[in-house]
């Protein structure tokens, strides 16, 4: 049997109405499969589901706690003795008092020692960092110093600057050798040493400034135009013998741009009426920016006006005065 005669004897028993019957019943059982499915799932989504309850978060309730007793208010009770209860009497305890220990001093080394007397502590600056100001009694210089700093190269070196101590002190050490240079007032400077374990007592420190007396005259008197100041030698060193009074009559800090944030110097504030840096012209706020062409960049610098009072003769300090760049000429006299 070939397929041609397989195919007449199909076409003989399939004719058009029988299959177009079988093509319309395929097509409703595919729609009733499909309409069940979903008649379905919307039933289980509508009455099968269970609810499930949203958990809230309930905080603690605050327990509120009973305030303590004070023991006073059952004071009485005690001493009434309300429920006859024996009690035992306290035995008192004599205490000792602590033996004193003797602490042991360093002596100091020839060489220390004999650095140490030609030092001299001027002063001690107060700020961010603590500097002091030494003078060298053969060299007849003064520096400024900070901690780690080699005192005028002799190979002593800074440890530490105590400035709440009275008097202030800096802690030195060269080797294994330690010293303390500190002056107990403004005239009387000596040279001491470290203990080795007994600790320094610290004094409150006072923010309230000391008065001082004022007979000196206003900057005006040695200047006429407000940018030239004429001052005598004998007058600027007599204010540069006192460093640890001058070096308190102002204030310096570094000054930074508030735009671009760079560094333009150090601005004096805080300047006492009737002192040096009044009399020089100085206000509160200006940003010292150069001193004769040398820009002030450390502290050190800073400071270098006060050196540069006695050696030179005439001095050009470049600053800013409320935004705007001022210059000031010091001619100093005989």
């Amino acid at each position: 049997m070939n397929l041609n005669n397989f195919l007449l004897n199909l076409r003989a028993v399939i004719t058009m109405p029988r299959a177009l019957n079988l093509t319309n019943a395929v097509l409703v059982t595919t729609i009733a499969w499909q309409a069940g499915g979903l008649g379905a799932k919307v039933v289980e989504n509508e009455f099968m589901q269970v609810p499930v309850r949203e958990e809230r978060f309930v905080p603690p309730k605050k327990v509120v706690e009973s305030k303590a007793l004070n023991f006073r208010d059952f004071q009485g009770i005690i001493d009434q003795n309300i429920f006859d209860v024996k009690v035992k009497e306290k035995k008192k305890v004599i205490e000792k008092a602590p033996e004193r220990v003797q602490v042991e001093i360093q002596p100091l080394s020839a060489g220390l020692a004999q650095i140490l007397n030609n030092l001299e502590l001027q002063g001690i600056y107060r700020g961010q960092r603590n500097y002091t100001i030494i003078r060298h009694k053969q060299k007849r210089q003064e520096e400024v110093f900070s901690k780690g700093d080699n005192l005028f190269d002799t190979g002593v070196i800074i440890e530490k600057i105590e400035v709440r101590t009275k008097p202030s002190r800096i802690y030195v050490r060269l080797g294994e050798d330690q010293g303390i240079l500190e002056f107990t007032d403004e005239e009387n400077k000596k040279t001491t040493v470290k203990p080795l374990t007994q600790p320094s007592k610290r004094n409150k420190r006072s923010n309230v400034r000391p008065k001082r007396k004022n007979t000196i005259a206003s900057p005006t008197k040695y200047t006429k135009n407000g940018k030239d100041y004429f001052i005598r030698s004998d007058e600027v060193d007599h204010e540069l013998s006192n460093f640890s009074k001058l070096i308190n009559q102002a204030r310096i800090i570094p000054y930074f741009n508030k735009s671009s944030g760079d560094h333009e110097g150090y601005q004096i504030k805080l300047i006492d009426k009737g002192s040096l840096y009044d009399r020089l012209g100085l206000q509160n706020y200006d940003v010292i920016q150069s001193i004769n062409g040398d820009p002030i960049d450390t502290p050190e610098k800073a400071f270098k006006l006060l050196k540069v009072l006695r050696n030179e003769r005439e001095i050009n300090v470049s600053l800013l005065r409320k935004g705007s760049p001022v210059s000031l000429n010091y001619f100093i006299n005989n």
